[in-house]
């Protein structure tokens, strides 16, 4: 029995929305909860610290590529696989004044 069977596949997901850095560049020390959440939205994440509280907003895409060939007996599978995950903290003081802000993950493509 003859078989040649390419099979390709793809799939893609993103969780969260994007963090654009013209709007993150805008919050600052000294912002109001309210001016960050105007800008940036509703937080992925609230949690509450001795001192105040924190905002944490995050992105993740997930992609992945494969690539299948089979010829009679013989096989061959080249998986691609990118994780990209952005997060962003917030930090608050007792009176819903920013603190401090922190980013980490990967620098845009």
């Amino acid at each position: 029995m003859c078989l040649l069977g390419p099979a390709c596949t793809l799939r893609r997901a993103w969780i969260g929305a994007p963090l654009p850095p013209e709007r993150l560049a805008s919050v600052a020390p000294g912002a109001t909860k309210a001016e960050v959440l105007r800008t940036l939205g509703p937080p992925d994440t609230v949690g509450l610290r001795l001192d105040g509280s924190v905002f944490i907003y995050r992105y993740r895409s997930e992609s992945d590529d494969g690539l299948s060939l089979s010829f009679f007996q013989a096989s061959v599978e080249v998986d691609f696989e990118n994780r990209r995950t952005d997060r962003v903290a917030v930090f608050f003081d007792k009176k819903g004044v920013v603190t401090a802000v922190g980013a980490w993950g990967r620098e845009p493509d």
